[in-house]
């Protein structure tokens, strides 16, 4: 938008709102064959369209030969009067398409202005007869409506910066256009064919990578005799509030994540130990079951001066001795972080390396409070479920984290992570799992 028009709307009134776009396909065809018949079914449209914005909420800014444009303050109110239009029209055998997008217009007189505004207008021109087509943004004010929904993925539209996530209903008869086959106001597609076949290359070369490293930690294994195995037990919590099954369950992951990472260490997934939370059973008893030589132990106290204490215990369930023991006094708002001084006093005691090449997972800038820390555990438990819902509330989750801590790291980490998962179990496309991976990979370093 130029400066000069910005100058003549400095009084108007902006908003934020649900922007809608119709649009007869073919309408000159359609007059070319019978043209009596199309006015009359126009005019019924016209009539129908008025109605039913009135009945919505919705105000029609503009009708543009056989379309239109109209804003909606509420997006359940917009999505449900798209839904009525388009049944009228397919009484009517009127082909209409409609694009729908929520951000911000600027208001001059009867005329709106704004990116929304565009962006809802190249939503629109992509769709096909019975198509109602959206975005992320609408998306996110409606989607738990019961709506039946699929994704087109990420596309770059002309003149729009960002690549835009565009969705559609597939209820009720609604058609959806194949994304191989999309027409409308997109960018150059060779581009952007030649960057998924780029990114997919880069993306098999580091998994090739990946291959050889683990296969060379593997041969490596096998030349050490003393490689320590280990089980880290579920902690016991003394006389500590407020710590729930979740929390328990993200410590214990923190600590077998970090443990990890040390050369000569193989340390099972805490998965295979949350079996023995309350267990009864004698430490060689358990560390025969798991096929392991050590099982660390952790119980929490209250400490003095409100910081939480930490007795850590090493057996070697080979002949049950108790081999290592230490405690920490950890501060509430640091305890929910890194444990690598855990960790690192266990490796020194083994005498075992850190791996230099291991993957870091980002810190964030500020202390982790058990508010966030929660969130991000209960995000990776509904990620480990491996369903198309649990991966929504896992995204939601990580959401909700980074707005109250928008330095938080390792939550947008979290999220790239999440997106790759879900293109890998054929829940989105590549290109828009990759764009979403890049954008929250990119923050989080």
């Amino acid at each position: 938008m130029s400066q000069a028009v910005v100058r003549e709307i400095d009084d108007s009134r902006r908003s934020h709102c649900a922007i809608m776009f119709t649009d007869i396909l073919g309408f000159t065809s359609l007059m070319h064959k019978d043209e009596q018949r199309t006015i009359l079914k126009m005019e019924s449209h016209k009539a129908q369209l008025e109605l039913l914005h009135r009945e919505f909420g919705g105000e029609i800014i503009q009708y543009y030969g056989d379309g239109s444009l109209s804003i909606f303050d509420d997006s359940q109110d917009a999505i449900n009067c798209a839904i009525a239009i388009q049944n009228h029209v397919d009484r009517l055998k009127l082909p209409l398409k409609i694009g729908i997008h929520r951000g911000e217009i600027v208001r001059k007189g009867s005329a709106i202005y704004g990116d929304g505004v565009n962006i809802a207008s190249r939503i629109e021109s992509i769709g096909v007869e019975k198509s109602i087509l959206f975005s992320e943004e609408f998306w996110q004010d409606i989607k738990h409506g019961g709506y039946q929904v699929k994704s087109l993925g990420s596309l770059r539209f002309k003149n729009v910066d960002k690549p835009i996530r565009v969705m559609g209903l597939v209820q009720n008869g609604l058609q959806i256009p194949s994304r191989n086959a999309l027409e409308g106001k997109l960018q150059n597609r060779v581009g952007q064919r030649y960057r998924s076949y780029l990114m997919a290359t880069v993306l098999v070369f580091l998994l090739a990578i990946a291959g050889l490293w683990r296969y060379n930690m593997y041969l490596n294994s096998l030349l050490k005799d003393d490689i320590t195995t280990m089980g880290v037990m579920p902690f016991r919590f003394d006389g500590i509030g407020g710590m729930d099954a979740s929390l328990k369950s993200g410590l214990l992951e923190n600590l077998v994540t970090k443990l990890s990472s040390f050369y000569g260490m193989q340390v099972l997934s805490s998965r295979s130990t949350e079996a023995y939370a309350n267990s009864t059973q004698k430490p060689t008893e358990i560390g025969e079951e798991l096929g392991v030589s050590h099982l660390l132990f952790g119980t929490l106290r209250q400490g003095p001066d409100d910081s939480i204490r930490i007795n850590m215990e090493l057996v070697d369930v080979r002949n049950g001795r108790n081999i290592w023991a230490k405690s920490y006094n950890k501060k509430p708002e640091d305890f929910f972080g890194d444990p690598a001084d855990i960790s690192t006093d266990l490796a020194a005691f083994l005498e075992v390396r850190e791996n230099p090449y291991k993957h870091e997972e980002p810190e964030s800038k500020s202390r982790m409070s058990l508010t966030t820390f929660r969130l991000l555990t209960e995000a990776r438990e509904e990620a480990n479920r491996g369903t198309a819902q649990s991966f929504e509330l896992s995204n939601d989750l990580l959401q909700l984290a980074i707005s109250k801590d928008s330095t938080l790291a390792l939550g947008y980490a979290l999220l790239s992570q999440n997106y790759s998962l879900m293109h890998a179990y054929g829940f989105l496309d590549a290109e828009e799992a990759l764009d979403l991976a890049e954008r929250n990979g990119g923050i989080a370093l």
